[in-house]
């Protein structure tokens, strides 16, 4: 292409099934860590129930980053669609006013 603007849908689409795939295993990496923490007893109370509070946070934290992969992979799933609609509408207009098939240039 001359355009300078060049998509390769299949490498989105690949990348939207990645983060989709690996957005279960982030969002069940937090369980492990919370199961440690509720067994954590350092023999202060005050300083358990400090850790146990962060450990909740950063899974909170995790579950809200796996949550961000799946958005991620939406959007790139829509742009994909939304690409590749826009595309083959563009290429009937074409066929439409000139009578030509895709990738024929005219003048």
């Amino acid at each position: 292409m001359s355009d300078g603007f060049v998509v390769d849908l299949d490498a989105v689409t690949r990348l939207a099934d990645t983060l989709a795939e690996q957005q279960q295993a982030v969002a069940t990496s937090g369980g492990p860590m919370r199961q440690r923490a509720d067994r954590l007893d350092t023999g202060d109370p005050t300083l358990d129930a400090e850790t146990r509070a962060l450990v909740a946070e950063a899974g909170n934290l995790v579950i809200r980053f796996a949550d961000a992969f799946v958005a991620i992979a939406n959007g790139l799933d829509a742009a994909v669609d939304s690409y590749r609609s826009y595309d083959a509408e563009a290429a009937a207009r074409y066929r439409e006013l000139t009578n030509a098939q895709p990738g024929t240039r005219v003048g």
